[in-house]
């Protein structure tokens, strides 16, 4: 970067497009993640027991399938596949996931709509980090349950050199004392995977700034709920680190888990803290109270459970904080379309600026019309959008390079 870049105030939005560059294991897009849910399901591996139960469990009331007798730990494994081989062969009736969890939060009695509610957000974090899995063990299913296999380092050849090379605009940009913040709209935590595989300076994550909770390394076989009670799972140091990015989650992702209204645990993207820990012991374990910690992954809506964490609400505020301080956004893979359409509203209130938006997505002419649309729209007063529509790729980063040294 040159120096003309100092006191950048960059905000980074990280859309679907961002995790389907991931070429080496691509996560799916939202409309697809429930007949993924089930595919991981059907996959003959003994450590995804409890997932496939609790999947049946939650997947079942959606198709009007009776569940009740899944309802207890001890349920037959008989049982389960009965539901799993219905769900399987209705898999095309199946709704999105924000239309899932709206149904299974009106269902009655008030018990069932909340454990097959948190049972369906748990499946989703279980989902996420086998992906991850794949990713690291260049595609292949991860089936092997030696210990080793599942707290091996991730190695740096897997990682998209796009993703790196946007880490090295970001370790510039701080380096040259300018702020950044990334917006992650993602479940998966690759740019936190990529970050943490390049060993890079910057103080990188959601627990920037912030005394939020981590979850310990622990043995294995050992529940989230459990390793929150140990010791090491405490506050982190919130002193300003000279190099940091701070990263917003207003839809959670795999690596962040909560408890109750207000305690938040994240592990940082690093698979041995959550795998074991997301293959919790009893259906029950994911309850929306004091005792259990619960997965993060709920998309935008007006869901009650959704708001009984603060979480999400603090999240979205950071958000829109974070669009309304910055001058330069940088979005990737990001329409604020379908449930996230939300984010209209929330940008509403945004005071009118002069603002530039740098916009990497895919598509022709027509598309690229309807993006700028979008962004005049979703940001009012003088909007200045420049787009490159080959989808996120090193030259994309080229791109954005070039154009961060621009005027601002």
């Amino acid at each position: 970067m040159t120096h003309s870049q100092e006191g950048v105030r960059l905000t980074i939005i990280l859309g679907a497009g961002a995790s389907r560059a991931y070429a080496r294991s691509p996560y799916p897009l939202l409309k697809d993640l429930l007949p993924a849910l089930l595919d991981l399901a059907a996959r003959p591996d003994s450590r995804l027991g409890l997932y496939r139960h609790r999947l049946a469990y939650a997947l079942g009331p959606l198709l009007r399938i009776p569940v009740d007798q899944l309802a207890a730990p001890s349920s037959s494994q008989g049982e389960v596949d009965r539901v799993l081989s219905m769900l399987l062969a209705e898999r095309s009736e199946l709704p999105q996931l924000d239309e899932a969890f709206r149904h299974l939060e009106g269902l009655r009695p008030p018990e069932l709509a909340e454990r097959t509610y948190w049972a369906l957000a748990g499946s989703v974090g279980v989902f996420m980090n086998e992906k991850y899995a794949e990713d690291i063990w260049a595609g292949e299913a991860v089936t092997d349950e030696r210990p080793e296999r599942l707290t091996r380092s991730k190695s740096t050849t897997s990682v998209d050199q796009a993703h790196r090379e946007l880490i090295q605009v970001i370790d510039c940009l701080v380096g040259s004392e300018s702020d950044v913040e990334v917006v992650d709209l993602n479940y998966d935590c690759v740019l936190e995977q990529v970050h943490y595989s390049m060993g890079s300076n910057v103080n990188f994550g959601w627990d920037v700034y912030r005394a939020q909770q981590i979850v310990p390394d622990g043995p294995l076989g050992v529940t989230l709920s459990q390793r929150a009670r140990l010791p090491g799972a405490s506050p982190r140091d919130t002193r300003r680190p000279l190099f940091r990015v701070p990263l917003v989650k207003p839809h959670g992702d795999r690596c962040t888990f909560l408890r109750g209204r207000d305690a938040v645990f994240y592990s940082g993207g690093r698979y041995s803290q959550t795998n074991t820990g997301l293959l919790q012991q009893e259906l029950a374990d994911p309850k929306a109270c004091d005792e259990y910690l619960r997965s993060s992954i709920v998309p935008p809506s007006d869901s009650d459970f959704r708001y009984r964490s603060r979480f999400y609400s603090q999240e979205e505020r950071r958000f829109v904080e974070a669009v309304a301080t910055s001058r330069t956004i940088l979005s990737i893979g990001w329409r604020a379309a379908g449930t996230d359409d939300c984010y209209q509203q929330r940008f509403a209130k945004l005071a009118p600026a002069s603002r530039r938006v740098l916009a990497i997505d895919r598509g022709g002419l027509a598309e690229e019309q309807q993006l700028r649309g979008r962004w005049s729209q979703l940001l009012g007063g003088e909007v200045e959008v420049s787009t490159y529509m080959s989808g996120l790729c090193e030259a994309a980063i080229d791109w954005v390079r070039r154009e961060l040294n621009k005027r601002r």
